[in-house]
């Protein structure tokens, strides 16, 4: 049997969506009154700090989704629909029947051509720099025959209004999309999966739509970087009275310059002598995917400081983390099969191999010792990491090159990252908890292509929880997390 988690990481932030299909809402008793935008559009909803509007009476349709005030759309969002092989048409083109907005929820309901179709906008402001807004759409056939329909949704977004530069890229399941402006991602959802997709450098989908001919999307994803939008279609056979529904989830997170963990570029070291030794230890690890008694090795290896990666920024400078290598004390190694994991490097098929080490919150000083404060409670998650490989008959990782900057290398280098090869759980440790339940990371080889070459950084002073206070050298970064 295969096991099966579906886990989405935005480098490092993970979002875990757990979607059912499309409901139409209702106004529940006790909730604010709707507001008739039918005659005076936008359409507008609100949740915090975060707004969008709709026009339901033209092609620009959802054309504003401000997350703590900036927009991040350009041509915005809307739908056309064809019957059988005759020219698309957009939704605008049917009867508005009735357009409410109720503070962050908007439903539109149209009628004509043998459909009745509603559409739900369901806004959540997720926190600074996160956002998401959930579609909900219900497409049924009001005619006395099957109509052999074809729905298309369009999206052009500019993530923090950055137009062109973007890249994108679609997941091995054909149902997410990913759109990166370089330091900011959004993610879109699309269920059921849909038959076709497009990715292409604006303008050209809408012009396809509206040329009065029939439009198949033909499933070639133009990565970029350029001025990118997109397109998912649906083909079904809708019998007299049947309904279709779609669920589309837009996810914003503005990862690089907002998150607190950030990234994390890692660099082999070595303990300088008469520095103490690590003596080893024991101890209980709780993560999503077991509890288990490990013992720790005596030698850590690599320090892991926060980094800026392609210009998007540091999450906290003052969050380190150094790993120690782990063993079970009992039993077979961990494995698990096929973990879809999604973070701004796309979508990648891995395999879990076994349980290798754990990454430990740690203070660093270049220059001053450093000791840690009593009782000391960590800023950030303990990690417990897994060796992993990619998953049988799935697409291999794409080498990219990135720049990358932090406190040893403060002008930013480039690197080639190789391969993936830790995937890391927020552990708790002998019963400490967890912070953050959704930060993931994964760690990734990577070797730095651009001069000079790093050099060894002598003396570094470190502390946390299982080291004595004492320096470390620092050789050569050789992981990004």
């Amino acid at each position: 049997m295969i096991n099966k988690q579906v886990t989405w990481i935005g480098l490092p932030r993970v979002m875990v969506a757990i979607v059912a299909l499309a409901a139409v809402l209702a106004l529940a008793p006790g909730q604010a009154q709707a507001l008739d935008c039918k005659a005076a559009p936008p359409c507008v909803a609100t949740d915090g700090n975060d707004s969008i509007e709709v026009d339901p009476t033209s092609q620009s349709g959802l054309d504003g989704w401000l997350d703590d005030g900036t927009d991040q759309f350009g041509n915005g969002q809307w739908f056309w629909f064809r019957d059988g092989a005759v020219a698309e048409a957009s939704l605008d083109t049917l009867t508005l029947d009735s357009a409410d907005a109720t503070a962050d929820v908007i439903t539109l309901n149209f009628s004509g051509s043998g459909l009745a179709v509603t559409v739900v906008y369901d806004l959540d402001d997720l926190g600074v720099g996160r956002s998401r807004i959930r579609e909900t759409v219900s497409i049924r056939n009001t005619s006395g025959g099957t109509i052999d329909l074809h729905w298309f949704e369009y999206i052009d977004l500019d993530i923090n209004t950055t137009s062109g530069g973007e890249t994108a890229s679609i997941n091995a399941a054909g149902n997410t999309i990913t759109q990166d402006n370089g330091a900011n991602t959004v993610a879109v959802l699309a269920l059921p999966t849909p038959d076709h997709f497009d990715i292409d450098v604006l303008p050209s989908i809408v012009p396809s739509l509206n040329d009065g001919t029939p439009t198949t999307l033909d499933d070639t994803p133009i990565p970029g970087p350029a001025d990118l939008d997109h397109a998912f279609q649906w083909d079904v056979t809708l019998p007299p009275g049947a309904v279709f529904n779609i669920t589309i989830i837009k996810e914003l997170n503005l990862v690089d310059s907002l998150t607190t963990l950030g990234h994390f570029l890692c660099y082999k070291t070595r303990r300088v002598r008469k520095t103490p030794r690590f003596s080893g230890t024991q101890l209980v690890l709780f993560d999503q995917f077991e509890d288990r008694s490990f013992k720790v090795r005596r030698r850590p290896r690599l320090l892991c400081t926060p980094a800026d990666k392609n210009g998007g920024g540091i999450g906290d400078p003052a969050n380190h983390l150094r790993s120690y290598r782990i063993k079970r004390t009992s039993g077979k190694p961990f494995r698990l099969e096929s973990i879809e994991v999604n973070n701004q490097f796309g979508d990648l098929f891995v395999d879990i191999r076994r349980e290798f080490r754990i990454l430990v919150p740690t203070l660093k000083d270049p220059d001053n010792p450093v000791v840690l404060p009593d009782p000391f409670t960590p800023p950030i998650d303990h990690f417990k990491c897994y060796k992993v490989r990619r998953a049988r008959g799935k697409p291999r990782f794409s080498k990219r090159t990135v720049t990358l900057k932090d406190q040893f290398i403060t002008s930013s280098k480039q690197f080639l990252v190789k391969r993936p090869t830790t995937f890391c759980t927020p552990v708790d440790k002998n019963g400490e908890g967890i912070l953050d339940e959704e930060a993931h990371l994964m760690c990734y080889k990577i070797r730095q292509t651009s001069k000079p070459r790093f050099k060894k950084v002598k003396g570094v002073h470190v502390d946390n929880q299982f080291n004595p206070p004492g320096q470390v050298n620092v050789k050569r970064p050789i992981e990004l997390c």
